[in-house]
């Protein structure tokens, strides 16, 4: 996931997975989630990923639950990360509420906030630091367009 070239090959197969295989490979990969995250290459597999998988919560329920329990132990080093934040930022993106902050809430996002409140709380406990940081304040922006911190 994090080789040059290999990375391109993990999206496509990440995208094209049966369910089963998906779910393998989400168990394969949650121990070195946050390496790939921070890697330059492997951030972007680990954003198709949860894109992929985002977009079937309750098929990959526990999945998600795990991802996040991961990247949680690690929250604040992934916001300020150059790298690691986008994949929060993928996180927020895959279970936003609405898709501006003035629009109505999205059929159903009211369920989906189990799987990116760990990125709310990361932001408030750690709101002075991880909004002065060039990389964090993005994540925090992202935060804040959807109208999820006030």
């Amino acid at each position: 996931m994090t080789n040059q070239f290999g990375n391109y090959l993990c999206q496509k197969l990440i995208e094209v997975c049966q369910v089963q295989n998906l779910k393998w490979f989400v168990k394969a990969t949650i121990p070195s989630i946050v390496d790939i995250s921070m890697d330059v290459h492997g951030t972007r597999a680990i954003q198709t990923l949860i894109e992929v998988v985002g977009k079937d919560p309750t098929t990959f329920h526990d999945e998600l639950l795990e991802i996040g329990a991961e990247l949680n132990q690690f929250i604040f080093e992934l916001a300020t990360h150059p790298n690691g934040n986008h994949v929060l930022q993928a996180y927020l993106v895959a279970f936003k509420a609405s898709n501006l902050p003035h629009e109505k809430d999205l059929q159903g996002s009211e369920n989906l906030g189990i799987y990116s409140q760990f990125i709310f709380d990361a932001c408030m406990n750690y709101c002075d630091s991880i909004g002065s940081d060039k990389h964090g304040c993005c994540v925090l922006q992202r935060c804040l367009e959807k109208g999820l911190l006030t």
